[in-house]
């Protein structure tokens, strides 16, 4: 049987964002084949079904690595570049990221992710990815780039948001468990194309308004019900209702209908 380590570290902080202070509060690291600490060059290595936890936050993977530097108070440890690799998963109250790998730089509170099968769960949405996700944790911040697909599904329905880039702003919302970070915001561009089950409309830029459940599109606007098509500038698509409304800014705004 492999030999399961464990190492108790007190970091400052660690992946995404918590409102409890997480300074104070205990790092357990996990591995069922090797951990090394290199004191003298601080950094900290483990292999073989890695397990990272801190508070109610959680990251696996087959190995990582972490560099470090000193504190200021005895035995306390300021964390500087952490690498998680292979089958990452990392689990928090704003939901669960899948990756291959995963770089946080912690002075500069960003994390990147990439992967073959880079997705992230959040609620009723799946945000999917053929780069790379890019997390800004102290604005809450979530960009993901290369045929990027967010898919949202509801007892009533499921929608489609495929752009080129897509950027999620997320907010801080109080719950019974304290406060946690909500999408709030999803700005697109490039081919935003968004598809429900009776229409596909698409444009250059789209904004996505998580409370309203509403998309605002921009650009070249077109919009498809079967063989019936508009044309505008600007539209906003209710998504609890299935209403679209089309502006043509400067222009007209053109239909063409086909009777049965």
């Amino acid at each position: 049987m492999a030999q399961v380590i464990s190492l108790f570290l007190f970091l400052f902080i660690f992946l995404w964002p918590h409102t409890a202070p997480l300074a104070a509060t205990p790092l357990e690291l996990s591995a069922q084949k090797t951990l090394e600490w290199h004191r003298d060059d601080h950094k900290i290595t483990a292999a073989g079904n890695v397990k990272i936890t801190q508070g109610d936050i959680s990251l696996s993977c087959d190995q990582v690595s972490a560099t470090y530097r000193d504190g200021a108070k005895q035995n306390k440890f300021l964390p500087q570049l952490l690498t998680a690799q292979k089958n990452v998963i990392i689990t928090s109250p704003d939901g669960t990221a899948y990756g291959d790998q995963v770089v946080y730089n912690v002075p500069d509170q960003k994390a990147v992710m990439t992967g073959e099968s880079l997705r992230m769960i959040s609620g009723d949405m799946i945000l999917y990815a053929a780069g790379k996700f890019e997390y800004q944790t102290q604005k809450g911040e979530l960009s993901a780039s290369e045929n990027v697909r967010l898919v949202q599904t509801t007892k009533e329905t499921t929608n489609t948001l495929t752009a080129d880039h897509m950027t999620a702003f997320f907010g801080k919302e109080l719950n019974d468990a304290g406060k946690k970070r909500v999408l709030q915001r999803l700005e697109a561009s490039g081919n935003v194309v968004i598809t429900t089950p009776t229409e596909t409309i698409s444009g250059q830029q789209g904004v996505y308004h998580k409370a309203q459940n509403t998309a605002e599109l921009s650009g070249n606007v077109r919009i498809v019900r079967g063989e019936n098509t508009l044309e505008g500038d600007h539209a906003t698509v209710d998504l609890n209702t299935n209403i679209s409304t089309l502006s043509g800014g400067t222009g007209r705004v053109k239909g063409v209908f086909f009777p049965e």
